[in-house]
């Protein structure tokens, strides 16, 4: 795994995953709107350029995320991202607030019409990664 993008503030960390092709985007500390762009930014540069289809939101260490920067991946990043084919797991951090504002981040994308049922929310980064790796099971 390549680490492509490191903040200068050390708060995200973007990387892509040749072998599994997932874009994986650590998140940690109180992380600035600016960071959290150029993050969010590559991330949207890998899905595009290596037609990957899964995404590893890694909050364990997050701490504080702005309400600004929530609103902007609402707005902006997510109709960019979005993708019935995309899957997103998302590890939770130890915070609770970062906790629910993931929670409010899915509700609002329900809210503008997406479908989240691929987007899911998991306390370790195995079950994120099972999640990721493995089809959606037919009933």
């Amino acid at each position: 795994m390549e680490t492509y993008l490191k903040s200068n503030l050390n708060s995200v960390v973007v990387s892509y995953d040749e072998v599994n092709n997932i874009v994986n985007l650590y998140f940690f500390g109180n992380i600035v709107h600016e960071d959290y762009i150029s993050g969010c930014k590559k991330m949207l540069h890998f899905l595009q350029e290596k037609k990957c289809s899964k995404v590893m939101f890694d909050n364990r260490e997050l701490k504080l995320v702005s309400t600004q920067s929530r609103a902007w991946a609402v707005r902006s990043m997510l109709p960019k991202m979005y993708s019935p084919s995309l899957k997103v797991a998302i590890i939770n951090s130890k915070n609770f607030s970062s906790q629910i504002a993931v929670d409010t981040m899915l509700e609002f994308g329900e809210q503008m019409g997406y479908k989240m049922n691929q987007v899911k929310a998991f306390e370790t980064l195995e079950e994120g990664f099972d999640f990721l790796m493995h089809k959606k099971k037919e009933i």
